[in-house]
């Protein structure tokens, strides 16, 4: 990051020299115009002198709109783009900015190379993300399968088996203890060990 703002600030960008002549020539305009109304104020009715300098003045604004549309576009084409990130088109996102090359580099462009990066990123971070989903899900349905085996295993064992906590609630008892005790699973949950066996 610092190399590149050393690295932005020691070189100017070439639009700089464009910006510098738009701003002298602008100068020169409004000199001339100034000169030219000092020249017919004392012949020519105000009226027409406020008109031809409002006219005067349009050329240099219909300059600006032109050269200011593209950038606006650009603008607006990051404004479009932007919430697609959120909407995982990374590639999409990728594509609007690197489908249109243009002279000159400015803000739009540094801001369009970030959003890339920006996909890029999100879209390694993403791929991440559901490779660990998977993951956990496979594993998930692992441990249902041991649970599964492990209870089948104990209901079929012709022996009673019950489990309990440190406060003799039953967590866990087979079929057999079940059969023996004659009572239902759910309800030798809710006693305790003492009180069933």
């Amino acid at each position: 990051g610092r190399a590149v703002m050393q690295g932005a600030m020691s070189t100017p960008p070439t639009n700089l020299y464009t910006a510098i002549g738009f701003k002298l020539t602008s100068g020169l305009m409004f000199a001339a115009m100034s000169a030219l109304v000092r020249h017919l104020g004392d012949s020519t009715p105000v009226g027409q002198i406020v008109f031809f300098r409002s006219a005067f003045a349009i050329p240099p604004v219909l300059l600006l709109y032109a050269l200011l549309w593209p950038i606006m576009q650009r603008f607006r084409r990051v404004a479009t783009v932007l919430p697609m990130l959120g909407q995982g088109l990374f590639s999409e996102v990728r594509g609007a900015f690197h489908s249109r090359k243009h002279h000159f580099k400015d803000e739009t462009d540094e801001l369009g190379q970030a959003a890339s990066d920006l996909a890029d990123t999100l879209e390694h971070l993403n791929t991440l993300t559901q490779r660990h989903a998977r993951q956990l899900a496979d594993r998930a349905d692992e441990i249902r399968r041991e649970r599964d085996f492990i209870s089948s295993l104990l209901d079929t064992a012709p022996a009673l088996i019950v489990t309990h906590d440190a406060e003799g609630a039953i967590r866990l008892a087979n079929a057999h203890a079940v059969q023996t005790t004659g009572t239902e699973r759910s309800e030798l949950q809710q006693k305790g060990f003492l009180d069933s066996f």
